[in-house]
Parts: structure tokens; C-alpha cells; sequence
């Protein structure tokens, strides 16, 4: 079950950062920030923790704070610029973050070398969780109370009238100016916002994994924070869980046994779920029937029930046994996604029959994708002369 747990863990830590970017994109901005602002809130709360002696829930808001302080300073500079050229401003914040944690050190000497930023070795020794004699469940079960908050908070704003003024602005900016918005401090609130709850990200991520460094708040995190709300979708925050679910639990774990051939099919296969479901997961589940839904949730919930007790059996027999009928060859956890992905469409013969449909509408718009991308000339017209 340990693996269970940390994959839980993960997603809730990648969820909080993908919603950080939920609440931007929803103006219509498109930032690469996000890691820094997670960067921000792993350090701080590391320090407050590890060096100041901190409890981790009042290290968490000074920090998330901290990182909504250093957001708003940001919103401000990037109101200038739009589209591409706030992508790459936003890129160059976060990479002048990283860099400043790459040259920085405070470190405490004790008896032994302390905790503390030692530059490019990393952040060591932020074990609040161990110290406190905190399991892997009580971990996982505290990252997904503070995740289901988060979640709550962003869905009470999106469907209040704050939520739909930033809707508004997102949609068409000068038509919500021409009513009396102020797009300024709709745009500045929502970078602020991205940035207290990348700053919460950023300090569960630093506590349940005890040692970070700077390279782990590069680029590649940043595209994943925008990722996951433009693959689930703007349509509500369950849309970011499920890509989160989806890239982090599929793409990343369930397919790490095929080593090195996992890399060539984890962007193919972001393409195909996108062209399946151009509007984000959560349109597809909109778009079922009542009974087809029914038979979603219902087997999703059966099937990791299955999976679950199939992994609890496992570790019972290892132990049971003292290791001599101990996993050898596929591991169990990818042979447990396998059955997942085979138990969950063959649920109903509905849903395979629904599947096939969808195969051919998303072969032609996976085929127009490659024809506007390659630039191939459109077929000539019957009669027109060569």
C-alpha cells in the first residue's frame, strides 16, 4: 500500500498546483510562474519547519502569504504584456527564481551539519512528518483535506460573482472594461490568488518528500501546472483533478514499466486525449446520458475498489510469508493499472460501443491537426486547371 499512498500524495500536491493556474487562466492569462511561486512556498515552509521549529499549518499560510506577496508584485509588470510575450516573462520569473535558490544558503550548524538551503546540494532535512511520527496514510489523508479545501474554495468563486467577473475578463477583457471592471484588479487578484495556492503546493510538496532542490522547480513543472486545467478542462475544478489523475497516475506511474518507451508515447498520447476531448475531460462526462454516468462512476469506484484489495492482498502474502512468494518480474502496482484500464471500458458494453464511436471522430480531427500543423495544401478544386 506504501505506493498507493505516495501516489495519493502526489496527485494532491499536483492538483493545488494545477488550480494555482486554474484561477489565472481563467482571466485569460497564460503563466509559467506557477513554479516559481511553488518554489517560494517549499523553501519558506521548509525553513519555518526544519530551522524556526515551526508547526507546519501556521509555516504553511506565511509561506502561501509569502508566495501571494511576491504573485501581486508580479501581476502589476505583466498587465503590459499579453499572450506569447507574457509566457516568456512569466518563464524568465521563474527561472530567476530557481537560480536565486540555486546561489542561496543558510545553513544552521548544530553538532552535525543542520538543516537548511545548502545552494545547488538542495533543501535537506525537512522532516516535520517523520518527527511527529506521521504515517504515509496520516500524509496523504492531511494533503487531501487541505486539496478538497482548495477545491471548495475555487468552486464557491467560480460560482460567485466574483468568479463570473473573472469569466468575463477572460472571455472578452474590453467588453468587461466597457461595463465598469477593472481589469487591473481583477487580473492582479487572480495572479495573487495563483500564488497563495502554489505557495500551499509548494509546502506540502517540500514536507512529504523531505529534500528539495532548485532544478526541481524548473520549466517542466511550470508547463505541468498549465497543463493539467487546460486538459481537464475550465469547466469547473474536478476538470484538473481528473488530468492530474490521468497524466500523473497513467501517463507517469501506471506506464514507468515500459522504461525509456514511455517517454515517446507520454506527448502522443496528451494529443490524443486532447483531440478525443478538445474541451477538457470534464465536457466528455457533461455530454453523457444519466445512466451512461451511473455506470462510469460506478465501475470507476468498483474497479480501484478491485485494485486496491488485489494490493492489499499482495503485501498480506509477502509479509504472511516472510518475502518467499516476494513480486518478481512486472510489479504489481502496473499490473493493478492494466486491469484498471481493461475492467473499467469493458464495465458496460455500452461504454465500449461508446468508445468505438468516438475512435473515428477523433482520428479526423487528430488527421486535421497534422494537416494544419504540416501546412499541406488544400485539395484542388474539380475542373480547376493544374
Amino acid at each position: 500500500m506504501q505506493f498507493w499512498y505516495g501516489l495519493a500524495q502526489l496527485i494532491g500536491v499536483h492538483t493545488i498546483l494545477g488550480l494555482s493556474a486554474y484561477v489565472v487562466l481563467l482571466t485569460g492569462q497564460v503563466t509559467l510562474a506557477q513554479a516559481g511561486f511553488f518554489s517560494i512556498g517549499a523553501f519558506l515552509s521548509g525553513m519555518l519547519t526544519a530551522i524556526a521549529g515551526w508547526h507546519i499549518v501556521p509555516a504553511l499560510l506565511v509561506a502561501a502569504a509569502a508566495a501571494a506577496a511576491v504573485a501581486t508584485i508580479v501581476g502589476f509588470p505583466a498587465l503590459r504584456v499579453k499572450g506569447l510575450m507574457l509566457v516568456v516573462a512569466t518563464i524568465a520569473f521563474g527561472e530567476a527564481v530557481r537560480l536565486f535558490w540555486l546561489n542561496f544558503t543558510s545553513e544552521v550548524q548544530h553538532l552535525v551539519v543542520g538543516p537548511g538551503p545548502q545552494g545547488g546540494t538542495g533543501f535537506n532535512q525537512i522532516r516535520f512528518f517523520p518527527a511527529h511520527g506521521w504515517t504515509d496514510l496520516d500524509r496523504a489523508l492531511f494533503i487531501w483535506a487541505i486539496m478538497a479545501i482548495v477545491m471548495a474554495g475555487i468552486w464557491w468563486l467560480d460560482r460567485s460573482r466574483a468568479g463570473a467577473v473573472m469569466r468575463a475578463v477572460g472571455e472578452d477583457g474590453l467588453a468587461a472594461q466597457s461595463v465598469g471592471v477593472n481589469l487591473t484588479v481583477v487580473k492582479v487578484s487572480a495572479f495573487a490568488l495563483g500564488g497563495f495556492i502554489a505557495g500551499i503546493g509548494g509546502t506540502l510538496y517540500a514536507h512529504y518528500t523531505t529534500h528539495i532542490g532548485p532544478n526541481s522547480f524548473g520549466i517542466v513543472l511550470a508547463i505541468f501546472a498549465v497543463a493539467y486545467p487546460i486538459v481537464g478542462g475550465l469547466h469547473n475544478v474536478f476538470g484538473t483533478l481528473a488530468a492530474v489523475i490521468f497524466i500523473q497516475g497513467f501517463l507517469v506511474e501506471g506506464l514507468r514499466f515500459l522504461g525509456d518507451w514511455r517517454n515517446l508515447l507520454f506527448g502522443f498520447l496528451i494529443v490524443v486525449a486532447m483531440n478525443v476531448s478538445p474541451r477538457g475531460f470534464v465536457s466528455v462526462y457533461r455530454d453523457m446520458s444519466p445512466y451512461w454516468r451511473r455506470r462510469v462512476c460506478g465501475g470507476t469506484v468498483f474497479t480501484l475498489v478491485l485494485v486496491l484489495a488485489g494490493e492489499a492482498a499482495g503485501d498480506a502474502i509477502v509479509a504472511f510469508t516472510g518475502g518467499l512468494f516476494g513480486r518478481t518480474g512486472l510489479q504489481f502496482n502496473h499490473m493493478a493499472w492494466i486491469v484498471f484500464l481493461v475492467v473499467m471500458p469493458a464495465w458496460s458494453w455500452r461504454g465500449v460501443i461508446e468508445l468505438a464511436r468516438m475512435i473515428p471522430a477523433a482520428a479526423k480531427r487528430l488527421h486535421g491537426t497534422f494537416e494544419e500543423a504540416f501546412g499541406r495544401p488544400a485539395a484542388r478544386r474539380p475542373g480547376r486547371p493544374a
